[in-house]
C-alpha cells in the first residue's frame, strides 16, 4: 500500500510540471519537491547575443551565458563584469539579440519552451 501511494504522489507531481512554464519565466527558479524527487527549473533567455567571448541572454533581471553543453547558466561576477563592459559600446544590443530557438536547455539540462509556447517541459 505504501509503494502504491509513493508511485501516486510521484505521477501527481511530475504530472504538475506542465505547469510551469507560466511559473518559471521572468528569471525565477521553481523548485518542485515530491517525496524522494526534487526538480529545479531555471529560466532560459528567449533572445541573446555574442559578445564575441560566449553567447549571452536575459530572462527577467539575471543575464545568462550558455554553457560549453549548450545549457543557460546564470552569469557569474567576473563574466557579468566583462559583459558590461562590451554593452558600454553595445548599447542597442538587445535590438540586434537573436530569438532563441534553439538553446532552449536551462542549467539543469531541462527544456524550456519559449514563453507561450503551449509544449511541456522534456528531460
Amino acid at each position: 500500500m505504501k509503494k502504491t501511494k509513493l508511485k501516486i504522489a510521484l505521477l501527481i507531481g511530475i504530472t504538475s510540471i506542465a505547469a510551469l512554464p507560466m511559473m518559471a519565466s521572468s528569471g525565477v527558479s521553481v523548485n518542485v519537491q515530491v517525496p524522494g524527487v526534487s526538480v529545479t527549473y531555471d529560466a532560459v533567455p528567449d533572445t541573446y547575443v555574442y559578445d564575441g567571448s560566449e553567447y549571452v541572454g536575459m530572462a527577467g533581471n539575471q543575464y545568462y551565458y550558455l554553457n560549453s553543453h549548450k545549457c543557460w547558466v546564470p552569469m557569474d561576477k567576473t563574466r557579468l563584469a566583462r559583459f558590461q563592459t562590451w554593452q558600454k559600446g553595445h548599447g542597442d544590443w538587445k535590438s540586434h539579440a537573436t530569438r532563441n530557438l534553439n538553446y532552449r536547455h536551462d542549467a539543469n539540462g531541462h527544456t524550456v519552451p519559449l514563453k507561450g509556447d503551449q509544449r511541456q517541459y522534456q528531460h
